[in-house]
């Protein structure tokens, strides 16, 4: 008995003994983890620990020392040299680094898709034949591309996000340019704030003449496609340029050919009669078929000064005022007014939700003429209306009557 009674604690003993052990061990464990997180996110050369930081054949972009630091600096030190504060150029390279190309390859091409570069230039011909491109895929020649095709874009980012923090900037960012199908929004927002810490972003404030002149000198090109995360209906009322699509699935205009292939939903002189011999068609229906479901968003900033339902085919609409001359009015999308996010005298911005379609269709009207006036040209290609595509395409500078 007495032999027995040993041998059992001398087995319990070496039990306690090897739960006291693995428990340090645990207690070690996470005693490094914690560093080593503490570390990935306050020391400039932190290793890769999240997917947003994922590295390439130029290693993680933030290790320091790393070909793809290097880009990431470059791309930072760009736009904090064209005006940008550090946390809103940590902001454009949280977007890049943290989903677009995380590899920080120069002329990447987009996984599952057709852009490339480190902006996702689609298609590529977007970057290669723009009068600002010598075609080397640098950094500075990228991000002047980006300013030439979309500068009311980089204004209002600009103007929007001076005293922002760099996940706000992230998200703006993402919002006006990028233009995501998937945002992806905490990976781009912890690139971003990697980025501030990385490169000494608190200490760089925003420039506005700099920035002013490198965009108010920019070629003009595509619009700002922008896309929307929430509604926001205050802030300032002026009009920042910037023009965008009226789903966020939409990227280009080619999409929305796609997306609207009868002609009778065309802008312009269509095959069908809508009446009397009238084949005019003087806005652009999205139909339910492709983007029904989704939010309506504003394509130009302005102030919405009209919220009616109208028997005479239009049904529930919102008209808009842009105070740089332009009306756009969102019709016949909308069952009911609690479809409908605005009301009369609210402020929107590019990408602020309108409403959610639920009707057949969109029906987008833009015009220089106030609505009311311009619907006594909606049977007359007389100039009133114009086609919507062309205008957002061409950033509101496109000023034909005709589709192209």
């Amino acid at each position: 008995m007495k032999k027995k009674k040993w041998l059992l604690l001398f087995s319990g003993g070496i039990t306690t003994v090897v739960f006291v052990i693995l428990g340090f061990i645990a207690i070690a464990a996470i005693v490094i983890g914690l560093e080593t997180m503490s570390s990935s996110c306050d020391s400039d050369s932190s290793g890769d620990t999240t997917t947003a930081s994922a590295g390439g054949a130029g290693g993680s972009w933030t290790q320091s020392g790393t070909e793809a630091n290097k880009t990431a600096k470059e791309l930072f030190d760009y736009w904090t040299g064209k005006g940008m504060s550090g946390a809103q150029a940590a902001g454009i390279v949280g977007n890049v680094a943290g989903v677009e190309d995380t590899s920080l390859e120069l002329h990447k091409q987009e996984s599952g898709g057709s852009g490339q570069g480190l902006y996702q230039f689609t298609p590529d011909s977007k970057y290669t034949n723009n009068p600002k491109s010598d075609q080397s895929w640098s950094v500075q020649n990228q991000s002047d591309v980006v300013i030439a095709l979309e500068p009311g874009t980089v204004k209002s980012f600009f103007n929007q996000t001076k005293s922002s923090s760099p996940s706000e900037t992230a998200e703006r960012w993402m919002t006006l340019y990028e233009r995501p199908g998937i945002p992806h929004l905490e990976m781009r927002q912890a690139a971003a704030e990697k980025a501030y810490t990385i490169f000494g972003g608190a200490s760089i404030a925003a420039k506005d003449s700099i920035l002013g002149d490198a965009s108010g000198t920019a070629a003009t090109g595509s619009a700002s496609d922008a896309e929307t995360l929430g509604c926001s209906t205050s802030g300032d009322t002026s009009s920042s340029g910037a023009w965008g699509w009226p789903f966020k699935a939409i990227k280009s205009k080619q999409d929305v050919m796609n997306g609207s292939p009868l002609d009778s939903q065309h802008y312009g002189m269509t095959s069908y009669d809508r009446g009397g011999g009238n084949h005019y068609h003087d806005g652009w229906d999205f139909q339910q078929a492709t983007w029904g479901g989704q939010n309506v968003v504003a394509v130009h900033d302005g102030t919405v000064y009209k919220v009616a339902y109208s028997s005479d085919g239009r049904d529930w609409h919102v008209d808009v005022k842009s105070d740089d001359g332009w009306y756009e009015t969102y019709q016949e999308g909308f069952l009911s007014k609690s479809d409908l996010a605005v009301k009369e005298g609210d402020k929107v911005k590019v990408g602020d939700k309108i409403g959610t379609l639920t009707g057949t269709h969109l029906h987008l009207g833009v015009s220089k003429t106030e609505i009311e006036k311009a619907q006594n040209s909606w049977n007359k290609d007389d100039g009133t209306w114009k086609n919507p595509l062309d205008i957002i395409s061409g950033g509101g500078s496109s000023d034909s009557s005709s589709p192209k």
